[in-house]
This record gives structure tokens, sequence and C-alpha cells, in this order.
């Protein structure tokens, strides 16, 4: 009709128009078709770049996560940003080494998830929903509003199950897919560190223990050796023995032994308290406590300004105790006084960046630089008579709170430090 008009109009053939138009069609539209085409391709392409980059962001979220509550909370926020939907992970426990997932993938399930590894959507799964496995999990996925389930394999093995809700878009086409074949692997990933994660920490813990052990067993034993030795002499009740001398070792390696059974207390039930004190009533407690136990000739030192630190004050009275008693001892051994000057401790706080830092040094010989590494190990110690555990139980209080403990060697004697969140002030 349009080429019939057109004739008429133009007074022309009908081969002529059709010519024309034809002419005319075939020079508007390529320039049109690759308008549209590129305004498609960018459109596609920067909406796969968007979700590419929550997948990078989802890797770099999980990377050093331990918990299966951090990869689970990483997962959900990765799929609500690409797609606009919901997502639930479903955990297969017995196949986890060392974690635990919150909420256990259902028996009846994995048998299908392990015949197809691969993403399923809701709508694939109907079409094929006569099979009995298929037919199982869409309906679990119908409970669960689930548009697709994605299966975690490590190694080949089951571990978890991704139900994943309707996206924004209202279906999952094919780049969804393979996006969500990216996703169980990220997954799969993350559950394998933490599993090595946590596989190590409970070798270190182990290993931490046998040291625990074996330095109790050695604690215990020297007292038990000399409290069987006296009790032997005295039962012989051999003339010439002096009673008293032996019933006075007796209560000697008694109360020893009751010490270290204090200070493996100390070091194992330590807990977080309320979190705040001021510095110079702790500190000019710790003064009274400790000056008629410590030499005469002994100068301790304090200097600083009174700060509120973020602790509780029994635990920094304790650190107190811990490390001015250690640095009194060291002062005053008789390496340190061969040297000339009067022995002495001093006791400094300080603070920076929010951040209390308490410093203890001592006039004394320092401490060995093969010990530096360990010292603060339990029954690692430099010092005749020490437990070893009262550094340990210093450094444990202070990573209770959010800090730190570590020692080096001045230009004489030793500097102990503790760092610990400031609190602030009250009038």
């Amino acid at each position: 009709t349009l080429l019939a008009w057109l004739t008429r109009a133009m007074e022309g053939r009908l081969f002529l128009n059709f010519f024309l138009v034809s002419l005319i069609l075939t020079a508007a539209l390529p320039p049109l078709w690759e308008r549209y085409n590129a305004a498609f391709n960018r459109w596609f392409f920067s909406r796969q770049a968007r979700r590419e980059r929550h997948l990078e962001a989802l890797e770099r979220a999980l990377d050093g996560v331990w918990e299966v509550e951090g990869i689970e909370a990483a997962v959900k926020g990765a799929v609500r940003s690409a797609w606009g939907a919901e997502a639930e992970l479903l955990w297969e426990n017995k196949a986890l080494r060392g974690i635990e997932g919150a909420v256990a993938l259902p028996a009846e399930l994995r048998g299908p998830l392990k015949e197809d590894p691969t993403p399923s959507t809701a709508a694939v799964l109907r079409r094929a929903s006569e099979e009995g496995g298929r037919k199982q999990l869409l309906e679990a996925m119908k409970r669960r509003a689930a548009e697709a389930v994605v299966p975690v394999l490590r190694e080949g093995e089951l571990i978890a199950a991704v139900f994943v809700g309707a996206p924004s878009q209202g279906y999952f086409d094919l780049s969804a897919v393979r996006w969500l074949r990216r996703l169980g692997q990220s997954i799969a990933r993350a559950a394998r560190s933490a599993e090595l994660a946590r596989g190590l920490l409970r070798a270190d813990r182990l290993a931490q223990l046998g040291t625990l052990s074996a330095g109790i067993v050695h604690e215990v034993r020297n007292p038990l050796s000399a409290i069987l030795g006296a009790v032997e002499l005295l039962r012989r009740n051999s003339p010439g023995i002096d009673r008293d001398e032996y019933l006075d070792i007796l209560a000697k390696e008694v109360m020893r032994l009751d010490g270290t059974v204090s200070e493996l207390l100390d070091y194992a039930a330590a807990r977080p308290g309320k979190g705040r004190c001021e510095w110079a009533p702790v500190w000019g407690r710790v003064e009274k406590l400790l000056r008629a136990a410590l030499p005469h000739d002994l100068a301790l030192i304090g200097a600083g300004e009174d700060r509120a630190l973020a602790i509780s004050a029994g635990h920094l009275q304790q650190i107190l105790l811990n490390l001015v008693r250690n640095a009194a001892r060291a002062a005053c051994s008789e390496a340190a006084r061969q040297k000339d000057g009067r022995p002495s401790v001093r006791v400094e706080v300080s603070a920076s960046a929010g951040r209390a830092l308490i410093e203890v040094s001592d006039t004394g010989p320092g401490v060995p630089a093969e010990m530096l590494p360990r010292l603060f190990t339990p029954f690692a110690t430099a010092s005749e008579g020490g437990t070893g555990l009262g550094l340990a139980t210093v450094r444990r209080l202070a990573e209770l709170y959010g800090g730190r403990a570590w020692a080096e060697n001045g230009e004489r004697g030793a500097r102990f430090f503790v760092e610990i969140p400031e609190a602030e002030m009250v009038d």
C-alpha cells in the first residue's frame, strides 16, 4: 500500500519507488542497528563487570575468615548486592573438619546435590521434576522461596549448599549460572582455609598444652622431691637431725607448691572484667603492697600523669605486681650488684593515639638474647626460682583487653612494655 501510494504520489513506476525505499532503508538501518547493539553491549557488559566486582569483593571479604558465621555473612552480602536476592547456606557438618555450620543440610537433599554438582535454577528443575531426587530438591527450594541452588564441593566432596532467592530482574540467565558456580567455588575455598586455620590453631594449642604440662610436672616434681626427702629423714629419727630445720623445709616447699598453683590459676582463669580504671590509685596501691617486701636499698620510681585505662583495676594491679617483682629481682641480683650504682626500678605510663603505654625498666643484667623470643611463654624464665608464669599472665591479661606486651634490652637492664587502650576520664 505504501509503495502504491508513493507510486501515485510521485507519478513513477512501482519498481523505481521500491528501489528508492530500499536504498533509504539500507542506508539508515545499519547505523541504527549498530547504535542499538553498542548500547545493549555496554549495558550487558557493565552489568557483568559489576557482578564480577561483587565476586572479587567477596573473595577479599572471605580472606582470613575462620568462622562459618563470617563466611555466611559475606556470601549473603555478595548475593544481595549482585542480584538483589537473599541467600541461605546449609552445611554438611559431617564433611567439615574442625568447623561447624549453623544450619545443617537435610539428609534427603544430599543425594540429589551430589548427583548433579552444578548450580540449578528452579526453571530447570521444574522441567525435570519427574525424577525423585530433583522433585525433593524443587520442593525444598519452594519451602525456602529459592530460585536457584548451588552445591558447594571441596575436592569433590559435598560440604554445603546455597539456596538463592528470586533475583531483582525476575530470573536467572546463563551468565547467572556461571556466576553462581564461581560463588560455590569461593565458598569452598573459604571453608578449606577456615578448616586449615582451625587445624593449625588446634595443633598450636596442643603444643602449648604439652609445654604447659611439662612445665607443671617440672615445677611440681621439684618441691615434692624435697618434701619426700625431708619426710624420710624425719621418719628415720636419726640422732643429730634438727627436726625444726626439716620442718621448715617442708613448710617452704608446700608454700612453693601453693605459689605455683596460684600462678597457674591466674594464668588459666584470666577473664575480662569491667574494663576501666584510673592509673594513679592502682599504682599507689601497688607501691604500698610491694614496698615492705622489696629490698630497702632498691629505688622504686613512678612517673607519668594519671590516665584512664580500658582494663579492670584488679588485672592492671596483677600486671604491675608481676612486672615490678621481676624487675626488682633482676635489679637486686648478684650480677647487677657487682656494677656501680644503686639498684632501681622505674615504672612510667604515657599515651599516644588513644593507647596507654606502661614501661617497667630495671638496672639488672638484662634478658639473655636467646630468651627474648619466648620470654612470655608459660614456664620460660630467665630468673632463678621463677616459674615463668608471671610474664605469660601479663601478656594474656593485656591481650584480653585488646592490648599487647613485649620486652627488650636497654643500655642497662631490661625494659618491659604493656600497651592498653585508653578509656575516658571521669571528673
